[in-house]
Order: structure tokens, then sequence, then C-alpha cells
């Protein structure tokens, strides 16, 4: 840690920010962001807007949000969440039937997404500059350790920036559009939701920081950072097929918990003790990618 400046970690951060804001693939990134979360929320909005529709068309005056709590808590809807989330049977009922149920199915879906978006986001923080030879330059004003921490933290910043603007768009439409929830209930969940999406999003920036120090090529790391997330997942769900073939009645859901995907729903948990553990485990995972990343970054020839 020689050499730790936090005053120069913070200004190569912001440099990093206004960077990725300014320059043609921090915008396109932006707008893939959010054209997706948008897409995402309509596959749930569009339905629940056209039951408005239909009731305004037909001059029925009932309740749209009692329709839908009632919609929610109808097991077939839980059994589907339940299935595509991989929750218990009262985390189920609690982000269904206690908080705005259109909002939580868009947030299972987001942090099911949430991973791919930001490698494709975060993947370039350090491996064009090593392509290029550009950090020699920076080497003459700063430390590796805080380039290294500076532009991981820049890239954070980015994430929760793009982040916070999809859930405030989501939010407004769900309020001024919709009108089906009060706006105490859907800012509240909205700003939860944020929470979750922003803390899971940190273990793969710091993968991000790791991959990106260790390839010298844009696209390789983000091709590498593609293959370690989706062949990870895909290895967990064979191993688990395989050993539910030999033994039925074993619980395997411990499994995904090797993972920090495995973690993304605990932090919507009803309690505090399962969200503040699926945060601890999930920073536990962003330390330690980012002392590899910032282990070989220390060594490499730049």
């Amino acid at each position: 840690m020689n050499g730790f400046r936090l005053s120069h970690i913070w200004l190569i951060a912001l440099y990093q920010l206004r960077f990725a804001l300014r320059s043609g693939g921090g915008i396109v990134f932006l707008l893939l962001f959010l054209t997706t979360g948008l897409i995402v929320a309509s596959i749930f909005i569009t339905p629940v807007e056209g039951l408005i529709k239909m009731q305004d068309e037909q001059g029925i005056s009932a309740d749209t949000e009692i329709f839908l709590r009632e919609i929610s808590s109808s097991p077939e809807i839980q059994s589907g969440v339940r299935w595509a989330a991989g929750t218990s049977e009262e985390h189920t009922k609690y982000l269904l039937e206690e908080q705005p149920a259109v909002l939580s199915c868009i947030f299972i879906l987001l942090l099911a997404l949430i991973p791919y978006m930001i490698i494709i986001g975060t993947s370039n923080q350090t491996a064009g500059d090593i392509q290029n030879r550009g950090l020699r330059y920076l080497l003459l004003r700063t430390e590796r350790i805080n380039i290294y921490y500076g532009r991981f933290l820049g890239a954070l910043c980015y994430t929760a920036t793009s982040t916070l603007a999809l859930v405030a768009f989501v939010g407004i439409y769900l309020q001024f559009k919709l009108g089906i929830y009060s706006g105490a209930e859907i800012w509240m969940w909205a700003f939860q939701g944020w929470i979750a999406i922003l803390l899971f999003s940190i273990p793969f920036v710091a993968l991000c920081a790791w991959m990106s120090s260790v390839v010298p090529s844009p696209f390789g790391a983000l091709a590498i950072n593609l293959v370690i997330v989706g062949f990870s997942t895909v290895f967990i769900f064979m191993l688990k097929s395989q050993l539910r073939a030999t033994d039925k009645s074993e619980d395997l859901g411990w499994l995904n918990k090797l993972l920090p995907t495995g973690w993304k729903y605990d932090l919507l948990s009803d309690g505090m003790g399962a969200r503040a553990l699926a945060a601890f485990v999930l920073m536990g995972f962003a330390l330690l990618f980012l002392f590899l990343g910032q282990r070989h970054f220390a060594k490499r020839d730049l």
C-alpha cells in the first residue's frame, strides 16, 4: 500500500467519470444500459397499462392497485416468481404482497442481467491504456496503486450514476403515468432496490478491474469477463443437476452461494440480517478481486 493517496485516487476517479460521460463508448453503454433496463420494465408495466386501458374502455371503476395485489397473491404468480428467483415462500410473499409487485419483478429481472451489463460498461479500466502505453505518462505524477483504485472508483461511480438514472426513470413512470401505488411506497422500495443493484454490481466492477489489469486489450478483457461469469454460472447449474440426479433429497441451494450471483436476491430480503450478510459477502468478493488485480498491476510492465 506504499504511495496510497486518497486525493490522487479521487482525482483520477473524477477524470475517469468525466471521460466516460463524454466518450463515445461511455455514452453508448449508458444508452444500452438504459434501453435494456426500460425494456425489462416494459415487460411488466405494459400488461398493467393494458389492464388500466381495458378498465377505462369498459367503464369499470375498480381499484387497479387492489386488483394487482390480488393477482400478485395468486399461487400461480408466486410459484413462478419463486422459481425464477429461487426464493423462499416467505420471501416471495414479501416481494409481491408487502412491496410494489411490479417494481419487485423489475428488480428481480434486472439483478439477473446486471453482471453482464456491468461487464460491458466497465471492462476497460486500464486495459486500453496498457495496450497503448498511455499509463507511462501518468506514472510520472502518481503511483500505480492510485491509478488502479482511481480507475476502479471512477467505473463504480459511473455504474452508480447509470443505475440511479434507470431506477429514477422507472419510479417516475410508475408514480405519474400509472398511479397504481403511492409515491412513498414506490420511492422507498425504489431506493432499496437501487442500493441492492449497486451493492451487487461492486464485485463485478472489481472483477473487471482485475481482468483489465491482466489482459492488455479492451476486447480481450471484455471477453474474459463474460466467459468467467457465464462459465461459472453454467458450471454451478450443471453441478447441481448432476448432484440432484444422485440424491434428490439433498438441498443444493448452498452451491449458488459460492458465486456473487447467488447472493443477489438476499439484498431484497425482508430481514435486515440477510441483507447485511449478503452485502458483507459481496464486499468480500470485491476485496478479493481488487487485491488480486492490484497485486498483478503493481508488477506488470506498463
